[in-house]
């Protein structure tokens, strides 16, 4: 059984020994029998693989190998210290991922596996960047707010939505890239705890680093400066760090195309209208 689903202009297959299931977020995302650039196979076995190969990474939760050039990595629950999950990087862009049998019926829902699809090592391979993010529509264009948890994503956010109108796409993370050389937002399936999740692709206006403070500034980032954020805010899980000269080249080109602000804030509609009256004088 497969599905099909298109994420960040990329089209995913996820096909497995079992039933399907397809959670709301994801079924927003569902596409029709497409040919896919990031293709899954999923089995449930009594035993997982053994893997082989150099160790890269282990942390305890999970261990990374390179086997001839390929990844491969194995999930553990460490609260009881048993292996759940192992993935392998296959042939023709497929991954093959083994799931415990035991967890069942864990893994059959296409939202189970989202760790182990890997979208921050495979969304730069074609392209694009994962963003921890809150990303806003405001005038047909993305706005993303990125800063620490913590500092005001949710809040600029719904200021935004309230005092604004706009509407938040995606309160925890989207993905950013070159279209047609505009850079580009993309709606994601997942959200974090946030319950706004939209599947809406749109340019970007503005990519915004956020910090609190006792008024308002904004500041346009240049050069290097610019890209700092981009990384900050780039959604990179230890096992993948080998992937990071990668996600800087990416966040450089990105950083060069579309403007970069730092909004130093207050955590009311004040701050919307400093920021919005600087967008609007550079769009006009």
């Amino acid at each position: 059984m497969e599905r099909f689903f298109l994420v960040a202009n990329a089209a995913m297959e996820v096909s497995s020994d079992r039933p399907i299931t397809v959670s709301r977020q994801w079924r927003l995302f569902e596409t029709t029998s497409v040919r896919p650039a990031l293709r899954y196979r999923v089995c449930h076995v009594p035993e997982l693989p053994q893997l082989t190969g150099r160790l890269l990474f282990d942390n305890g939760r999970v261990r990374v190998f390179d086997e001839n050039g390929r990844q491969s990595r194995i999930y553990t629950d460490t609260v009881t210290g048993k292996e759940t999950v192992a993935v392998r990087e296959g042939e023709n862009a497929c991954w093959e991922i083994a799931v415990q049998e035991e967890l069942l019926p864990w893994g059959t829902d296409v939202s189970d596996l989202f760790v182990q699809y890997g979208l921050p090592r495979r969304l730069p391979q074609q392209g694009k960047l994962l963003l921890h993010c809150a990303y806003i529509l405001y005038n047909g264009r993305a706005i993303l707010f990125t800063a620490p948890s913590g500092t005001g994503k949710t809040t600029q956010a719904k200021l935004w939505q309230r005092s604004m109108g706009t509407r938040i796409v995606n309160g925890d993370r989207a993905a950013i890239g070159l279209e047609g050389g505009i850079v580009t937002a993309y709606g994601l399936p997942i959200s974090g705890t946030s319950p706004d999740c939209e599947n809406v692709t749109a340019p970007v206006a503005a990519i915004v680093s956020l910090s609190q403070a006792k008024e308002n500034r904004v500041t346009r980032l240049r050069a290097a400066s610019a890209v700092k954020p981009l990384l900050s805010g780039t959604y990179l899980p230890p096992e993948f760090s080998q992937d990071l000269p990668l996600l800087v080249d990416l966040a450089a080109s990105l950083a060069a195309r579309v403007p970069v602000y730092h909004l130093q804030c207050l955590p009311d509609d004040s701050a919307v209208q400093a920021l919005a009256a600087m967008i609007d004088e550079r769009t006009q």
